[in-house]
C-alpha cells in the first residue's frame, strides 16, 4: 500500500488520456485539511484487477472541469496490485463531494493502452461504478459525500 502522492493521473479523456506521472510531493493541496480542522482519509479498495502486473493510480477530483479534463486532482495515488486488487489511501482530505476515477497501467508505460478506434486496453473505473455511454461518466453521476473520519470506496475494474 502506498500512501498518496500529488501528482495527475489522465485515466480516460474522451475514451483515452496519456497518465502525466508523479511530481512527487506532499498531498498538501487546495483540499488539504488544515491542522485542527476535520478531514478525512479515504481508502480506495480497488477490485477485479485482471492481474497482478504494473501499477494501479488512483485520483480525487472536486469539480465538473478538472473530473472532465482528468486534470488537476486534489489528490491521488498509486498502488501495486496484490491478488487482483489494489489498496491506495488520500489522506488529510477535507469533507465534501468528490469523484474518483483510477487506472490500472498493466505494463507501466505511463499510459493507458488502447486498440486502433482508442478503446482502453487496460483497466479503468469511477467511482460509483457508473460507466459513460460514449467515454467517461458525467461528475455529477460519479460525485459522493465524503463525510470527516475514515471512509472505506470500493470499485471494480473494468476492461473492455
Amino acid at each position: 500500500m502506498m500512501r498518496a502522492r500529488s501528482w495527475m493521473v489522465g485515466p480516460i479523456a474522451g475514451v483515452l488520456a496519456i497518465l502525466a506521472l508523479p511530481a512527487v510531493a506532499d498531498s498538501q493541496g487546495p483540499s488539504a485539511a488544515s491542522p485542527g480542522k476535520p478531514h478525512s482519509t479515504i481508502t480506495v479498495r480497488i477490485e477485479a484487477l485482471r492481474n497482478d502486473k504494473g501499477t494501479v493510480y488512483v485520483s480525487l477530483f472536486d469539480n465538473k472541469k478538472a473530473f472532465g479534463d482528468n486534470k488537476n486532482a486534489v489528490v491521488s495515488g498509486q498502488a501495486r496490485p496484490a491478488n487482483r486488487a489494489a489498496v491506495v489511501v488520500l489522506d488529510n482530505v477535507v469533507p465534501g463531494r468528490y469523484a474518483l476515477s483510477f487506472v490500472h497501467d498493466e505494463n507501466d508505460n505511463k499510459k493507458i493502452d488502447t486498440n486502433w478506434i482508442g478503446i482502453p486496453k487496460e483497466g479503468f473505473g469511477y467511482s460509483k461504478d457508473v460507466m459513460g455511454k460514449f467515454g467517461p461518466p458525467k461528475f455529477d453521476d460519479a460525485v459522493m459525500d465524503v463525510p470527516a473520519g475514515p471512509v472505506t470506496v470500493v470499485m471494480h475494474a473494468k476492461y473492455m
